[in-house]
């Protein structure tokens, strides 16, 4: 897959919004049977008044769940952050965390007992299916917790499309599911993962966390992860094994929130720097700001 600008710049605008808020209109009611490709109905408190002319008689618009009142979120019923994104047959497929579980479970809604990933798609940026839940914590019972997904896919020599997944087992390392499909049914190809902190190239330099794939023109993948410190590793062709050792990638100041683009022949990283004064600072440019996102080519 080759990323372009517009697309890059919609996953960052997406990432501002999509883990939260409610809207009037715009966004897909919850299915009966999540998990479907099937389109969401329109539930009763979102259908038009008979005569919107009268006030005594207007109906109130309402989510169905959530009522933050935030802005125009893509899932107005589901808690949703860390997103990804893929086009595959002339639709964008988005993938992000499931910050609703721990809220459903009546739990501290923070993150450290997520086990599944959000789902959903459109072919024209405005009207959204929800595909509902990717149960990862079933799928592949050996993790810790399933953030922060990145999606790529590559075609296979039997006419099929590859799509691999992967995601933060926790802050102990990566891990990815795969489908022939991009609404699954996904699997766990290697029972554990695909990196942690047990390896010995990336032992003790940090989380072994959110990872950022991408493929290139020639259709050689890549992923990039860590905490503290940046890295990056070749993939071999089944998409689930790395190929070679992880090398360290320029990371100042790195925090978290890496990704990986290949745009119009240039690879560009991606990460979110600390919370430091980020002094000295000894490579090119404005020193950037604490918190804020860096990239490098």
């Amino acid at each position: 897959m080759k990323t372009n600008l517009p697309l890059f710049a919609f996953l960052t605008a997406l990432a501002l919004f999509c883990w939260a808020g409610c809207s009037d209109t715009g966004a897909p009611s919850q299915p009966e049977n999540p998990g479907t490709t099937e389109e969401p109905e329109t539930p009763p408190s979102q259908e038009e008044p008979d005569e919107p002319d009268d006030p005594s008689k207007t109906t109130v618009v309402s989510s169905p769940k959530l009522g933050t009142g935030m802005a125009n979120p893509l899932l107005d019923f589901q808690f949703c952050a860390d997103p990804t994104a893929i086009e595959y047959e002339g639709r964008l497929y988005v993938y992000g965390t499931n910050d609703h579980q721990q809220y459903e479970e009546a739990q501290s809604n923070t993150y450290e007992k997520i086990k599944s990933l959000v789902m959903l798609s459109t072919d024209d940026m405005v009207n959204w299916t929800y595909h509902g839940l990717i149960p990862v914590g079933e799928i592949a019972p050996w993790i810790i917790a399933s953030w922060a997904p990145s999606i790529i896919s590559v075609p296979q020599a039997d006419g099929s499309t590859l799509f691999s997944l992967y995601f933060s087992n926790s802050g102990w390392g990566t891990g990815v599911i795969q489908a022939k499909s991009p609404v699954g049914p996904w699997t766990s190809p290697l029972g554990t993962s695909l990196i942690d902190g047990s390896d010995e190239t990336v032992k003790d330099s940090g989380a072994i966390f959110d990872p950022g794939a991408v493929v290139d023109d020639s259709g050689v993948a890549w992923v990039a992860f860590g905490s503290g410190q940046g890295w990056i590793a070749k993939l071999k062709e089944d998409l689930h094994a790395l190929d070679g050792k992880p090398v360290k990638l320029p990371s100042p100041y790195h925090f978290e929130a890496n990704e990986l683009n290949f745009i119009n022949g240039t690879y560009v990283y991606t990460f979110n720097n600390d919370w430091s004064d980020h002094s000295p600072w000894e490579y090119g440019g404005t020193k950037p700001t604490m918190c804020s996102m860096n990239y490098f080519t």
